[in-house]
């Protein structure tokens, strides 16, 4: 078991191919597609997603940055219009308890005790 790259490298002489090199390649179908200086020789393969051009990036960007302005505006909006309508909420439960507390210690205090005999 060995490696098998390592020895196809120490090996073989090769050079870089020509330009007519990959031409008779691709005529002859024995490359994938690749393209070289913007010249596609051979066909099929593994293509990759395309790039970007500087255009695409740019509009991308402001899209973002406008989802990200207007989601920060609504937030904002939404807690200035919150502290706006906030107005004090009054437990009437909480209140008639209150009343009744007041009640019984007002009561308890104002009874005079009698000594006894």
């Amino acid at each position: 078991n060995c490696n098998q790259c390592y020895k196809f490298e120490t090996h073989t002489d090769y050079e870089p191919a020509e330009a007519e090199d990959l031409e008779r390649a691709s005529e002859q179908g024995s490359i994938l597609r690749i393209k070289v200086n913007g010249v596609v020789y051979g066909s099929g393969g593994y293509t990759s997603d395309p790039e970007f051009s500087y255009a695409d990036v740019v509009v991308i960007t402001l899209i973002g940055l406008m989802a990200i302005g207007m989601t920060i505006f609504g937030t904002m909006s939404y807690l200035k219009k919150d502290k706006k309508n906030t107005e004090p909420k009054i437990d009437l439960l909480e209140a008639a308890r209150k009343d009744n507390n007041k009640d019984a210690v007002s009561t308890t205090s104002s009874k005079s005790v009698i000594p006894a005999g």
